[in-house]
């Protein structure tokens, strides 16, 4: 897979919950020591988005805030396909990306894309079927996120894949 943007982050926006991409700043509150326990306020999120001219000169700089439960985080993998022409390239993959993954040898794969602790990188939760060799890999597609389309999440069981929680950020 190509790598690249792997710094970049996705979240939605506070107002109007439209999807922003750019860096990612938390702001932390002021605290005092004369709170209550548990009546501290928590931080708040931005994304840093800008605008280029045609000359890759920034024109404007704009801090939007962002809902602090939608935030990923670039994989700095991209989609990707092998056509009669090559390796085709696509969009940058997220964490909370769900993908379908195609192979010579199997059906399509549908997986989350999600931070493991355990194996210190990113990982893939099959939503159907099992795991796959990585050099079998023909098509990495994009066909959702886990917070626009929770029903890809869920198996023909009706159990769901992903606890609520099981993912989180720090």
């Amino acid at each position: 897979m190509e790598y690249k943007d792997k710094y970049k982050f996705r979240a939605k926006k506070a107002i109007d919950k439209k999807w922003l991409t750019g860096l990612l700043f938390r702001k932390n509150p002021l605290q005092s020591c004369c709170e209550p326990y548990g009546q501290q306020q928590q931080p708040e999120y931005f994304i840093l988005s800008t605008n280029f001219t045609n000359w890759r000169i920034p024109r404007q700089v704009v801090l939007h805030k962002v809902s602090s439960d939608t935030i990923g985080q670039s994989t700095g993998a991209t989609e990707l396909a092998y056509t009669s022409h090559g390796l085709k390239k696509g969009k940058v993959i997220f964490d909370g990306d769900i993908l379908k993954i195609q192979s010579n040898h199997s059906n399509p794969e549908i997986v989350l894309v999600c931070w493991s602790a355990a194996k210190g990188g990113w990982t893939w939760l099959f939503v159907s079927g099992s795991c796959m060799a990585e050099e079998d890999i023909q098509k990495v597609e994009i066909i959702g996120n886990k917070w626009d389309n929770p029903e890809m999440l869920v198996t023909s069981s009706s159990d769901i894949v992903v606890p609520d929680g099981m993912i989180q950020y720090n």
